[in-house]
């Protein structure tokens, strides 16, 4: 675990495998969204999401709308979802 900034720690855990090249994935060009969240609020909707997650794929998805972004797992009988606000950037 590390901190980020006060009032914010990160945890990683690893696995084995190969990772995917995740630079390629990071878009280049424009528009490239940005967005601002309270800590607090995106933790607690991590923390909402984490279990169904966790029973797939560990995928976690993001949908940004109206000034809020809704955040989500599915697995095969479940599907769970948080809201959180976004802050002006």
């Amino acid at each position: 675990m590390f901190t980020v900034s006060p009032g914010v720690s990160v945890l990683v855990k690893l696995i084995e495998g190969t990772p995917p090249d995740w630079i390629k994935l990071i878009p280049r060009e424009e528009p490239v969204l940005k967005a601002r969240f309270l800590a607090r609020e995106m933790e607690t909707a991590a923390r909402r999401v984490r279990d169904v997650a966790n029973q797939v794929s560990g995928i976690v998805r993001f949908e940004f709308s109206d000034g809020e972004a809704t955040v989500s797992a599915i697995a095969d009988d479940r599907d769970v979802s948080a809201r959180v606000h976004v802050l002006d950037v």
